[in-house]
């Protein structure tokens, strides 16, 4: 199945958004704390955009997908254990991490045991950080490629440009409004691309007999 220009035009479209979300955010940042924590004047809906936007992406969509498709439900462990630690972060570390005034958990992990706890978890986070973004930019590689023939090191370059337009210009409050966003529109092109899927395939038993998994299928 070929791309249409509709498809072309809405991706632009996608685009254009989030840039522009990303340089618009740049005008409300006024001090170093409106970028790292957002003047700590982040509603409810902001904070859920920032971390629920951060991991719910392409590693939560595409790749989880192609991974059960696989594997199965072992594919389940990144998105179960984001969803996991954020509850348990919810509940139980919010309030006193809010209340040693640090900004993040390396501040205060620093504070309670010295310098040299606080770098290694600072190397640690850094490189986990970099591990969830090498994820997301494989990502923007597979979809973007099968849109547009590219070179895998120029598509990457490009998506990585995008990812500055709105960390280093917006900091939390564009990483946040962003989110937000993102998570709009990955749901409606879920709930659309699944009632097509089960459309098109004939429905869930005759998709179920297509993976050829079992020696007794359902029908």
């Amino acid at each position: 199945m070929g791309l249409s220009p509709l498809h072309f035009f809405g991706a632009i479209i996608t685009f254009v958004i989030l840039i522009s979300i990303g340089i618009y955010s740049r005008k409300r940042i006024k001090s170093a704390a409106d970028f790292s924590t957002g003047g700590k004047k982040a509603g409810s809906l902001l904070v859920i955009g920032v971390i629920t936007g951060t991991l719910v992406g392409g590693a939560s969509t595409i790749g989880t997908a192609q991974l059960a498709f696989s594997y199965g439900l072992s594919a389940w462990w990144f998105t179960l254990g984001g969803g996991i630690a954020c509850l348990v972060l919810g509940l139980t570390f919010v309030k006193p991490l809010r209340a040693t005034g640090c900004d993040t958990i390396q501040q205060m992990i620093s504070k309670e045991y010295g310098t040299t706890a606080g770098l290694i978890t600072a190397i640690l986070g850094t490189l986990g950080m970099l591990i969830n973004i090498i994820s997301q930019l494989l990502s923007f590689n597979a979809l973007t490629i099968s849109i547009v023939p590219i070179d895998p090191v120029i598509c990457a370059l490009i998506g990585m440009g995008f990812m500055l337009c709105y960390v280093v210009f917006g900091g939390v409050l564009g990483t946040g409004m962003l989110g937000i966003v993102k998570l709009a529109l990955l749901y409606c092109a879920v709930i659309v691309s699944g009632i097509l899927v089960l459309r098109l395939s004939g429905g869930l038993f005759s998709l179920y007999n297509t993976l050829d998994l079992f020696d007794n299928p359902l029908i």
